[in-house]
């Protein structure tokens, strides 16, 4: 996945209105300017922002190997004016496509603010795993299934889609939830024990940090 953020002078008087073909595009004044936000970098839309006097940078979430399984053209992604990723372990993708200038490691974070810790609630013997992209719930049912045999009274909330929960049938140890608000996520995380990513590829995870 990708975000364009596209900028320009405070003082413009462009109606920004046009410049926002794309659903989920949103227009925020800051201090430095203009921003649109807009949700793929690659859509059509940011051809017209080029062509506005824009300046165009796009972030990239992916791993190398998903960034080659699907991004199959780069000819948009030459024309930014610079790429933000989130590790550099994505250098090898992007740097030969837009050069060592144009490019930033930009690292994820949260709201540490938000997600922190009470000292007041009682840790419980519970496992949370939260997410669902390039998860192994394969190795984290089976661990389950273990801890259950061996009545170990250890439960796991998996905060997941539905989609997702199919290799944890029959085990009574696992909760799940879907959906659910940023208040519940985090009284999930104040209560459990230990946090587990089980993860088949990463170059950032939201999870891991709020759980911290």
């Amino acid at each position: 996945c990708a975000l364009a953020y596209c900028l320009q002078s405070a003082s413009s008087k462009r109606n920004w209105s046009k410049f926002l073909p794309v659903p989920g595009s949103t227009i925020t004044l800051g201090p430095l300017g203009t921003v649109v936000h807009a949700p793929s970098a690659s859509s059509a839309s940011a051809h017209e922002y080029r062509n506005s006097r824009f300046m165009v940078v796009a972030s990239f979430h992916q791993p190398v190997q998903e960034s080659r399984q699907f991004i199959l053209k780069t000819d948009a992604i030459q024309r930014l004016d610079a790429v933000a990723i989130l590790s550099e372990t994505q250098r090898e993708f992007f740097e030969p496509i837009v050069g060592k200038e144009k490019l930033f490691v930009v690292p994820h974070g949260v709201n540490v603010k938000f997600f922190t810790p009470v000292p007041e609630v009682r840790k419980e013997r519970r496992i949370i795993s939260v997410g669902g992209w390039l998860r192994d719930f394969d190795t984290l049912a089976a661990t389950m299934k273990i801890l259950q045999e061996k009545n170990s009274g250890v439960i796991c909330d998996i905060v997941t889609g539905k989609h997702n929960w199919g290799p944890f049938e029959g085990l009574k140890n696992v909760q799940f939830y879907a959906g659910i608000s940023n208040e519940e996520l985090r009284h999930l995380y104040r209560r459990t024990s230990i946090s587990v990513m089980c993860l088949n590829s990463a170059v950032a995870n939201q999870g891991m940090l709020e759980s911290m």
